[in-house]
């Protein structure tokens, strides 16, 4: 009727949670966990690259804390150029969300966006990449002690990462 404009509408251009075009800029990190045979929790510390949705680090630790998190963080650094700026972002847990962490950040160049609480949609990527990761390969073998689970995060980072993906043309 001619009461309203318009509006254009851009056609496959997501409003929201856009992917960076080029890799190794934009991050997203996480902890997860799993409980292996004997009882323990292990706690799994994700880092997903957002431009393809690859884990760059999957390392499994006892407990979770802002040491662990620079001690991944400074493996990034030594892959990419430290003039070189990169953005990631976390939760607001203690562990990403300290002192150790945000210094060591300021230091290398790194942006840390710490998202709102119960905002687990803005880290959609790395939660569903977490979510996969379990279904398709944690949850399939028995995990019976420690050294067994930092072998089966090996295998699982690399399965991952090579799995064809429906967002890429299936393609790894």
């Amino acid at each position: 009727a001619g009461i309203y404009e318009k509006e254009e509408i851009i056609k496959n251009k997501p409003k929201h949670l856009n992917r960076p075009e080029e890799p190794l800029q934009k991050f997203s990190m996480d902890f997860t966990h799993k409980r292996i045979g004997n009882g323990d929790l292990g706690y799994i510390f994700g880092l997903l690259d957002m431009h393809n949705d690859a884990f760059v680090e999957l390392t499994g630790y006892s407990e979770k804390n802002g040491n662990i998190v620079v001690e991944n963080l400074e493996f990034l650094r030594r892959v990419i150029p430290s003039e070189q700026k990169i953005e990631i972002r976390s939760d607001g847990g203690k562990e990403f969300n300290n002192k150790t962490v945000k210094n060591f950040c300021n230091d290398k160049n790194i942006i840390l966006h710490i998202i709102p609480k119960a905002s687990p949609w803005i880290q959609a990527f790395i939660e569903r990449g977490f979510r996969t990761l379990k279904q398709e390969f944690l949850n399939l073998v028995w995990i019976g002690i420690w050294d067994k689970f930092k072998d089966v995060l090996i295998d699982s980072r690399f399965g991952y990462n090579n799995r064809p993906h429906s967002s890429f043309g299936y393609r790894s």
